[in-house]
């Protein structure tokens, strides 16, 4: 009995890829368009890994770095001077560390936003430092809690930064502007400053450190903090001030910027005949909501004139001063008690004296002059009213240099 079915067309004896070849004789199967196609030598291994750094590359710069500083300096982790070491911590806290109770490591960084922060410029401030990373999940639960504590707390004087964590800035500015952040970002491109406060890769992001106004770590919480305990540390930071302490940087000696101890070279920065002279800020006489800092100045010849508040009868004796400097193309600026009188328009700069900074320098007479030059570097100090004069006027001279070899002798 012979079947009504047509007769199956018999397998090709011939492989198109390999001519001449059987099924299976050269090892691979034959072309079918309706099964996945399986390996077909190194050819594919080596596309496949080309693909995959394309994609990886780009993603890798943009997630884990591939940034660095558009500042000069050398950033990262930083020494503090040691006039900027408080003279009344506790037993032990000057050995700088990442635990409790002892002084946190000072660092500098680069801003998010291109300016600079450094830790030691916010001493007499109560600071939370958050370690953070845009891919964190918990960094971003963590994030509001920050934003509203610095909202309500920033015109008593706390300061939270949060020091992001090896990542380019696309990321970093992303996370920053969906959650509306209101304190700096400082980048550690490098991951120096995190690894120095003991973060490394086995407990992710985030990691929060509460430093008191005294510059030594108080609480550390590694990981997610809970909201009503991260609101009552920030109030017991916040009770250990006498008084609020306001939203800008307190007065006093600071430590130099890094972009320009990077054009000190082997100058040192002291206060000596010949060095670079150690920064301060101060509050403007007039303005005292502006603040006004030394290394800011770059570039302008200053005559310090530092008045103790013992001077009573200086006035005659300032005004020679302003006027020898002013002839001598050089910018006075007076350092004196904000209780003195003084008027609306001033012909010359007029800082709020501080005791640090007069301190620093050795001021001790009841009035005092240092001499600065344009790039910062101390030329003579401290001077009295005679050896100033003098000073003042050897700029003047013929074929005068400016530089001092020996500014006592007038």
């Amino acid at each position: 009995m012979t079947s009504d079915r047509p007769a199956t067309p018999s397998p090709r004896s011939t492989d198109e890829g390999q001519p001449g070849a059987s099924p299976g004789e050269a090892g691979f199967p034959h072309e079918n368009p309706n099964r996945p196609r399986e390996y077909h030598g190194a050819r594919t291994v080596i596309v496949a890994l080309l693909v995959l750094a394309a994609v990886a590359v780009p993603l890798w710069l943009t997630l884990a770095g591939g940034d660095s500083p558009s500042r000069d300096g050398d950033f990262g982790l930083a020494t503090r001077p040691a006039y900027l070491l408080p003279a009344d911590l506790p037993p032990g806290a000057l050995d700088t560390d990442d635990t409790v109770g002892r002084l946190a490591p000072d660092f500098e960084l680069e801003t998010l936003d291109g300016n600079r922060f450094r830790l030691s410029d916010w001493a007499g401030h109560p600071v939370v430092v958050n370690f953070w990373a845009s891919w964190c999940t918990p960094c971003r639960r963590e994030v509001p809690v920050l934003i509203r504590l610095q909202e309500q707390h920033r015109a008593a004087g706390l300061i939270i930064v949060g020091v992001n964590i090896e990542e380019a800035r696309r990321p970093a500015q992303d996370f920053a502007d969906e959650f509306g952040i209101n304190f700096a970002l400082p980048m550690d491109f490098d991951g120096s400053v995190t690894r120095r406060y003991g973060i490394d890769g086995q407990l992710g992001p985030p990691h929060t450190m509460f430093i008191g106004p005294d510059g030594v770590i108080q609480q550390i919480f590694r990981g997610q903090g809970p909201d009503a305990v991260f609101e009552a540390t920030v109030a017991a930071l916040l009770d250990t001030l006498a008084e609020p302490v306001g939203p800008q940087i307190l007065p006093g000696p600071k430590a130099l910027p890094a972009e320009l101890l990077a054009t000190v070279n082997d100058s040192p920065v002291a206060a000596s005949v010949g060095a670079t002279a150690p920064d301060f800020v101060l509050a403007d006489a007039i303005n005292p909501g502006l603040r006004w800092r030394l290394s800011g100045q770059r570039g302008t010849a200053l005559l310090l004139v530092f008045v103790r508040p013992n001077c009573t009868n200086c006035d005659d004796e300032l005004a020679r001063a302003v006027d020898a400097a002013t002839a001598a193309g050089v910018r006075p600026t007076i350092i004196r008690t904000a209780s003195t009188p003084l008027p609306t328009e001033s012909p010359y700069t007029t800082l709020v004296w501080e005791r640090q900074s007069a301190a620093v320098f050795g001021a001790g007479a009841s009035v005092e002059y240092v001499l600065i030059d344009a790039a910062g570097v101390i030329e003579a100090l401290p001077l009295d009213d005679a050896a100033a004069a003098a000073a003042l006027a050897a700029r003047t001279a013929p074929n005068a240099t400016g530089d001092m070899d020996d500014p006592g002798d007038g």
